[in-house]
């Protein structure tokens, strides 16, 4: 999957899954976040997580736990809740 716009929830308890195999690719700088005061999101990646365009920043907001693979060729991920 390629984002190119803010994948955002408002739903409490929302998981957001990367399988092994799959690859969710961020080709500018927008990121993951939750629209909702009260919510979180969960962020399993299993597979790759890869920034490939953009020169700034994509913000993870989400609880994140990885297995998989985080790669930056250009630009930066931020992890704000940290990487489990």
């Amino acid at each position: 999957i390629k984002v190119g716009n803010n994948l955002s929830t408002s739903a409490v308890g929302s998981v957001l899954q990367n399988d092994a195999g799959a690859t969710l690719e961020f080709i500018n700088d927008f990121g993951i976040s939750v629209n909702n005061t009260y919510g979180y999101l969960t962020f399993k990646n299993a597979g790759l997580l890869l920034k490939s365009g953009g020169t700034g920043t994509s913000v993870i907001n989400a609880v994140v736990t990885n297995t998989g693979t985080i790669t930056e060729q250009s630009g930066h991920f931020s992890f704000p809740n940290g990487i489990n």
